[in-house]
This record gives C-alpha cells, sequence and structure tokens, in this order.
C-alpha cells in the first residue's frame, strides 16, 4: 500500500518473515526507507486489517466523516490521526466533497485526538519502563509481640 500524500509505503510480509524484512534493530526496514525516501511500514496482513478496522472506527467518529470518506482516506493510506492531521486540506475537500470549514474541523479534530493518543502512548511506555513496586508490608501478626510487649504478654 502506498501513501503518495504522506511519503510512506506499507510492505505486507508473512509472520515468518517479519523479523527478516525488518532486520536486526531495524536496520533493514531503515536502510530501505534511506534509499527511497519514504517511511515504511513493514507489518503482516492480520496487523494491517487490525489497523484498518481501528481506522475506519477512529475516522468514523470524527465528526464530518461518512463512511464512505473514511474508506477513500483509508485507501490512500490514511490510518491514524496522527496522518489525518497533517493531510493538505484541499486533498480532503476533494476526496469527501467537503467545505472549508468542514475540512477545518476535521483536522482539528483529528490534531486532537492525535495528541491525545501521543500522552496515552507516553504514559504507557512511562508505566511499562518501571519496575512494579510492592510497598513492604508494615503490619505486625498478633502471634508477634510488639516492641512494647515482651513474649506472652496478652494482647488487649
Amino acid at each position: 500500500m502506498l501513501c503518495p500524500m504522506l511519503g510512506r509505503a506499507i510492505a505486507l510480509v508473512r509472520e515468518d518473515q517479519l523479523s527478516l524484512a525488518i532486520g536486526k534493530r531495524g536496520q533493514n526496514v531503515r536502510l530501505a526507507s534511506k534509499l527511497c525516501g519514504w517511511d515504511i511500514d513493514i507489518m503482516t496482513q492480520t496487523e494491517l486489517d487490525q489497523r484498518i478496522e481501528k481506522a475506519m472506527a477512529d475516522f468514523t467518529s470524527l465528526e464530518g466523516i461518512s463512511e464512505e470518506l473514511a474508506e477513500r482516506l483509508i485507501g490512500e493510506g490514511f490510518l491514524t490521526f496522527d496522518d489525518l492531521s497533517v493531510i493538505e486540506p484541499s486533498a480532503l475537500m476533494a476526496m469527501g466533497n467537503l467545505t472549508e470549514d468542514q475540512v477545518t474541523q476535521i483536522i482539528e479534530q483529528a490534531e486532537q485526538r492525535a495528541e491525545e493518543a501521543e500522552k496515552l502512548a507516553a504514559q504507557e511506555k512511562q508505566r511499562a519502563k518501571q519496575p512494579e513496586q510492592q510497598p513492604a508490608a508494615a503490619t505486625v501478626s498478633p502471634e508477634q509481640p510488639t516492641p512494647d510487649q515482651s513474649p506472652g504478654t496478652p494482647t488487649t
């Protein structure tokens, strides 16, 4: 799938070829991207189907985007709010037969949702970095004497 407006190509590979296509620490995909001057996303058909499904739900949740327009946007390679936030207004106007005001509203909504998604992703990344810390329990069981009790002293 090619998206000339975004300068992105999506390369589909089989699951067993995914790590080979990406390369060690992303070396293969970075080199290919540098050579062609486009961003390259390498994924399986299942991953693409999931992204398309999410994009359809996300885009149709925006005021002013119909299912038909969402399908056209996805067909052009727009899969995220971030993608949609950088679309040329004239291109969106032509794709959806929209007014300038409608396009402005759609792009503003997409920018807002892209920022929200970015914040959530940063929070998730931060949570993943922090090791799960469980505070040490500072409770004393009834069988253990407290510092001001001697062993064998009944508790009240």
